[in-house]
């Protein structure tokens, strides 16, 4: 079965969508700083690492599907390796970042299975 990224590059950009305008009604409203907020990027190869980490991070935690439902953490897991699956090919320039992206999807899998599988809550 081959992989088919789009699912997880539409997933990154609906999130990244749905968390910009999260950041900007709080900041609109008074409850976040007084400044303009940081918005995350849609492009995901012009994250800095700093900025990749805060919002892959986020994803993995958030990511919704398009009607709200939560997604099982293989199905999380198979999102991200999407992601840099349709980039390799075009920017040989970023295997690092790619490669740090795949252990880190393959680490939130880990954590996402073990937690469900100790506590019945994180099946949230």
């Amino acid at each position: 079965m081959r992989l088919k990224y789009t699912y997880g590059i539409n997933a990154w950009k609906q999130w990244v969508a749905v968390k910009n305008t999260e950041l900007e009604v709080a900041a609109s409203s008074g409850r976040g700083a007084a400044s303009r907020p940081k918005l995350f990027k849609s492009e995901i190869l012009h994250c800095s690492p700093e900025e990749l980490n805060l919002a892959l991070s986020l994803f993995v935690k958030e990511v919704r599907k398009p009607m709200g439902q939560t997604y099982a953490a293989d199905s999380v897991y198979y999102l991200c390796l999407g992601i840099p699956a349709c980039r390799v090919s075009t920017v040989s320039h970023h295997s690092s970042v790619l490669s740090a992206f795949c252990v880190f999807a393959f680490n939130a899998l880990t954590l996402l299975v073990g937690c469900q599988e100790e506590h019945p809550a994180c099946k949230k």
